[in-house]
């Protein structure tokens, strides 16, 4: 398929609200775009990036700043983009480490904000607490109107509060997001950090609980270039309360995602996912700090045959591996034959579909590419300085070429066509991921 044939394409699906694209699967982010909705603006959003030191290995390419970029362009609602009788959104960014700075006030989400956050760099330690207080205060900022039920903060980071004890901070500032309507999504990149463990430390299982209370996402991804998925995630269940198309009590699975839920005491939990024929896909559900066991029951839909079921074994872990015989939609259920047990699970899914080997499932082209902002502005000033460590950059106009070079010394930098607007450029962008 061609770029811009799936450009059209994509929009159309997008436009197309609560409409299940056929083409559903964990190759792409862009493939659940039918998920999203339609917004109506009038939302306050903060995106609170880590720039801790760990990132310069763990996201070397600045994939969770691109992926920030192509949200704020394709879904959050600018004084530009809005529509006659339609109120913008507000986005502010925190940039967060061992401290929080507010690096973009509360104002219009344009090229401006895409500016800021391109000049994120990394440096220091991890508190996340830090940042979610920052973005509390700004959100609920004098003259910025209401702030309960259409504010909601998305954190990006590939750690954990070091040390382990502002952990405690962390949960009481999600809790008191919380309090004042304010939803809040986290993206965790378990990469492993700089000591290449093979497995990364998992968050507080409290935190969890805190963002899951709130409303939002609690996402952990393997590889940075993922990121780009939790945000798809995060955004089909509702940046705030407020968002069209959110979920409700179902929710769909992405590849390469593993999402938080509470276990619920009145039915299961329910998810759903869209599998090809042939496809295998490996469900894993944990239930964190072994709380109580778990059933989980496969179902085909609309007839709601079972199809395969797994409980979980001793360590709170079950496996589910089911191959599908037909392109179909599948629904999961989650539940406790204990009584009133209450406790926080993952569950995450893969699938054996190689995209790059597959082109009926490829929803890129073979030489897609990766649009960053190159450095051409040295005078560009975020509203509140945050001691920047390279040369400034500025966000290119609309039917210019964007070149990928993230950090100092990077190498590999690809462009995005020119002539196809910012749209075609974020496409790109979120195609990459």
């Amino acid at each position: 398929m061609g770029l811009l044939a799936l450009i059209l394409a994509v929009v159309s699906v997008a436009n197309a609200s609560q409409l299940r694209p056929r083409d559903y699967s964990g190759c792409n982010p862009l493939d659940n775009l039918g998920h999203l909705g339609t917004s109506d603006g009038n939302r306050k959003i903060a995106f609170v990036i880590d720039s801790s030191g760990s990132m310069f290995e763990n996201d070397f390419e600045g994939m969770r700043l691109q992926a920030a970029i192509a949200l704020n362009n394709m879904y959050l609602v600018s004084k530009e983009k809005a529509k006659p009788g339609q109120t913008p959104d507000l986005l502010t960014v925190i940039d967060f480490n061992d401290e929080a700075s507010v690096i973009y006030d509360l104002g219009n989400p344009g090229s401006a904000a895409n500016e800021v956050i391109a000049n994120i760099m990394p440096d220091g330690g991890t508190w996340i607490g830090e940042g979610v207080r920052a973005a509390v205060e700004e959100l609920s900022k004098p003259g910025s109107g209401e702030t309960s039920g259409r504010s909601g903060i998305i954190i990006l980071t590939d750690g954990v509060d070091d040390p382990s004890d502002r952990a405690t901070q962390t949960i009481e500032e999600i809790k008191a997001a919380g309090e004042k309507g304010i939803r809040v999504s986290m993206g965790y990149m378990a990469i492993g950090g700089a000591t290449g463990d093979e497995f990364a430390p998992e968050q507080n299982v409290a935190i969890h609980d805190a963002v899951i209370t709130t409303g939002g996402t609690m996402g952990r991804v393997d590889t940075a270039q993922a990121i780009g998925s939790f945000l798809v995630e995060a955004t089909m269940k509702g940046l705030t309360d407020s968002d069209k198309g959110n979920q409700g009590d179902v929710l769909d699975l992405i590849g390469g995602v593993t999402t938080s839920a509470k276990l619920k005491t009145d039915g299961p939990n329910v998810f759903r996912y869209r599998i090809f024929k042939d496809e295998t896909i490996t469900i894993n559900v944990t239930a964190l700090e072994k709380f109580a066991p778990l059933k989980l029951v496969l179902r085909a839909s609309p007839s709601n045959t079972d199809l395969k079921t797994a409980e979980t074994n001793d360590d709170g872990v079950a496996i589910l591996e089911y191959k599908g015989a037909s392109e179909s939609d599948l629904s999961l259920e989650v539940s406790s034959s204990v009584t009133d047990a209450k406790g926080v699970f993952i569950i995450g899914l893969k699938s054996n579909i190689d995209c790059s080997k597959d082109p009926a499932r490829q929803s890129s082209p073979a030489n897609s590419s990766i649009p960053v902002i190159a450095p051409t502005n040295p005078s560009f000033v975020p509203s509140r300085t945050v001691v920047p460590s390279v040369t400034n950059w500025t966000m290119p106009g609309p039917t210019e070429t964007v070149s990928v070079v993230p950090f100092p010394g990077a190498t590999g930098a690809r462009s995005a066509p020119a002539g196809l607007g910012w749209l075609g450029s974020m496409v790109v962008a979120l195609l990459a991921l």
